[in-house]
């Protein structure tokens, strides 16, 4: 079973087969200098349980609410490295990607894809399977 729900800008909550994910978690009001129109309905602190945390791209990566929700469930951060390199947390959580990588991580297959996005220095996308259901994020 799949369950995907959106909580606003680029950020996404999945779970499948039973693994819990978010993608690039955004809750500030303001992105990138431009007001946000309407609020993120994910809450950081009510998030209980999150095995992994995807990063798509630097300007993706909110740096406090990553942290915050990462070192509370000790989910595996998975970024590139400048994503990674903006974030204090735990070396432990970090899984460092590049294009091209395919590994699995706590029931999860995860593969690295290419991405466009010209304001960043190394935008990736992800194919997750999990559960015999496969989700692309760019």
């Amino acid at each position: 079973m799949a369950i995907i729900k959106y909580h606003g800008h680029s950020t996404f909550e999945l779970e499948l087969g039973g693994v819990l994910a978010l993608v690039d978690p955004c809750v500030s009001m303001s992105i990138r200098g431009n007001a946000r129109k309407v609020p993120s309905t994910l809450e950081p602190k009510l998030v209980k349980r999150c095995d992994l945390i995807f990063i798509t791209h630097e300007g993706a990566c909110e740096e406090a609410t990553v942290a915050e929700i990462a070192e509370r469930t000790f989910a595996s951060v998975v970024a590139p490295k400048p994503s990674l390199a903006r974030l204090e947390i735990s070396d432990r959580l970090k899984v460092d990607v590049r294009t091209g990588d395919k590994f699995s991580i706590k029931g999860m297959d995860i593969e690295v894809v290419k991405a466009l996005n010209p304001q960043s220095e190394y935008p990736v996308g992800y194919v997750m399977r999990a559960g015999g259901v496969s989700v692309y994020h760019a």
